[in-house]
């Protein structure tokens, strides 16, 4: 979820890998408050699903679309759509420090707003006053990236001027920053990418990919265990493992 383009080489290796329709959504992110963002998208998947053979969908997005999708599973009855799970690209999942310095600053604020947003200014309000956004659907994977600072992203530039994010951070999002809460199982992985150019890189397609076969697989051993009554141990690879990053 997020421009379609860039989301596109991604969503064209994860339909010539799996065989399954992928498509790429996009929505005005600097134009509408993220529940209304969530509204749209849950809107437009529902008509998605209503045209074809599908009854449940997989999420795969980027930055601030983990978020977009978070607020979809607090929508009545999700969204009116059935979510087979995720995979989080770079999620600011505890909100965003830059986000929360830069509207705070004197004579930033309206330009931040200006540029990123209702959106983004609630990246770095509602958490920091309290707020919990709901769970992300299960199973769910999380890449995160390490390299803070990239040409590519312009953000980068200022955060790392500044020393705006503390610990290792991919010059946008800081690492524990895409963490979930302490209860929340996810599988994770850390690469040394930058923020913007993470969806598209090379090193993230097949981790994608492997992710939700194996995650679909596991789903189907699961229901043939639950039909047969048998106790729903997971397949030893699929194991989640609770918010440990595991280095690539």
């Amino acid at each position: 979820m997020r421009g379609r383009k860039s989301m596109e080489k991604l969503r064209r290796q994860i339909q010539h890998d799996t065989g399954w329709t992928a498509v790429s959504l996009q929505y005005p992110s600097t134009r509408q408050p993220i529940i209304e963002l969530a509204k749209g998208v849950a809107t437009e998947v529902q008509d998605l699903v209503s045209k074809g053979e599908h009854t449940s969908v997989w999420a795969v997005t980027h930055s601030l679309g983990g978020v977009v999708q978070r607020h979809i599973m607090g929508l009545h009855d999700q969204g009116g759509v059935q979510w087979s799970g995720i995979v989080m690209i770079a999620p600011p999942n505890q909100g965003s420090t830059v986000a929360r310095q830069m509207s705070s600053l004197p004579g930033m604020g309206k330009l931040f707003q200006l540029l990123y947003g209702s959106a983004g200014v609630e990246l770095g309000a509602e958490m920091a006053e309290g707020d919990v956004w709901p769970d992300p659907p299960q199973p769910c994977g999380i890449i995160a990236g390490t390299q803070s600072l990239a040409l590519t992203n312009p953000t980068s530039w200022l955060t790392t001027l500044f020393h705006m994010i503390p610990g290792p951070n991919d010059g946008t999002v800081a690492l524990e920053e895409t963490k979930l809460g302490a209860s929340f199982e996810a599988d994770c992985v850390q690469l040394n990418l930058p923020h913007t150019t993470m969806a598209s890189a090379a090193e993230v397609a097949p981790l994608v990919v492997d992710f939700l076969m194996n995650a679909l697989a596991c789903s189907q051993v699961l229901a043939a265990r639950a039909a047969e009554c048998l106790d729903p141990v997971l397949p030893g690879p699929l194991n989640h493992q609770q918010q440990r990053f595991e280095h690539r």
